[in-house]
């Protein structure tokens, strides 16, 4: 079962994300909002979630930082959308990408590389 997301294109995503870096290099403030869009943006890109160590090198800040920064994201997100492997730091999901393979394929501009919730 594939499910191709018209609204959630490569671009938009791209965009969103960009504006969102612009963002925090003028406050130079990262918070978990900025988390959140590096996060769904890694997945658009490479098929899966960044380990936390990724996620700090990706938002410029150190790795405990980067794994605080991705429990507030993931706690402050829409109603079970997004969430870490139980007692780990490891993004399980980010909606609406699962980083465990499940039945729901994701289609995006052609290409199918995601799984979905």
């Amino acid at each position: 079962m594939a499910i191709a997301f018209s609204a959630l294109t490569a671009d938009s995503i791209r965009l969103r994300s960009l504006a969102a870096a612009e963002e925090a290099e003028i406050g130079n403030e990262v918070g978990p909002q900025e988390a959140y869009t590096a996060i769904l943006r890694h997945f658009v890109n490479h098929g899966r979630a960044p380990h936390y160590v990724e996620l700090a090198e990706i938002i410029g800040v150190d790795i405990e930082a980067a794994r605080t920064l991705q429990r507030e994201a993931a706690a402050a997100a829409p109603a079970s959308t997004c969430w870490l492997a139980h007692d780990t730091d490891y993004v399980e999901a980010w909606g609406p990408f699962s980083n465990v393979p499940t039945h729901v394929r994701i289609s995006v501009e052609g290409t199918d590389r995601w799984f979905g919730l």
